[in-house]
């Protein structure tokens, strides 16, 4: 399922502090008409028994602030908590397999175990993922630089307890190597931006096992599929 989170249905963003404006029920960020097209779709795909849930979207999915705080980023789902709360319910309500949210715009790495609820240690285990419904990855960009310096991703790894990985310090790219029994995403990274080059370098492998969602680092990255030639 792919969304908009930019444009369509999306209510103004409001400031970071304004906690009562992040948790209002009546914000949108898809618009009424998208939003209940992706849960009838959510459940579905539950419903069917499919290994996944996929969401390819625009903007950072996973909580980044306990509810009732201030946002760290309105702009993304923090900013529209309700609306990922209303997700979250349908994933719970059709028991979803596995929640798999693939995300871009951020200018940096990021891989999430996807948690309701993070912060307080009730509902959910980092060292185990028992609470996860999903796991998000994140792609660093192509040529756009990074906002975070080394201090900030310091600062945010150990506010999340659910971040499994962050890096604001290279451009590349997130293979997903996806089978109906497991993921295993690959950060690649180039060495500039500024000549043609086939030169890349692995910086980060993370795995999860479908329908037990939580993200554990790998040994090397995914072996490379061989297709079949034929005559």
């Amino acid at each position: 399922m792919r969304l908009d989170t930019r444009i369509e249905g999306r209510d103004p963003q409001v400031a970071r502090t304004d906690t009562a404006g992040l948790e209002r029920a009546s914000r949108q960020l898809l618009g009424a008409a998208q939003e209940e097209w992706l849960l009838e779709n959510l459940s579905d795909s539950a419903a069917a028994g499919k290994p996944w849930q996929i969401l390819g979207q625009q903007v950072m999915f996973s909580p980044q602030a306990a509810a009732g705080a201030a946002s760290p980023n309105p702009d993304s789902w923090d900013g529209y908590r309700a609306a990922r709360t209303r997700l979250f319910e349908v994933a719970a309500a059709t028991r979803a397999k596995h929640l798999l949210v693939l995300t871009g715009d951020v200018h940096s790495a990021w891989g999430y175990d996807i948690a309701p609820d993070p912060f307080t240690g009730r509902h959910y285990d980092p060292a185990t993922g028992r609470g996860a419904i999903g796991t998000e990855l994140i792609t660093p960009a192509i040529t756009s630089p990074s906002a975070f310096t080394p201090q900030q991703m310091a600062t945010i790894t150990a506010a999340r307890p659910h971040l499994k990985y962050v890096a604001g310090d290279y451009r590349g790219y997130v293979v997903l190597d996806l089978t109906p029994e497991r993921l295993q995403a690959d950060w690649w990274s180039v060495p500039n931006i500024l000549e043609r080059s086939t030169a890349e370098q692995f910086q980060k492998g993370l795995v999860s096992e479908a329908g037990h969602p939580h993200l554990v680092e790998a040994s090397g990255p995914a072996s490379p599929i061989e297709f079949e030639q034929r005559g």
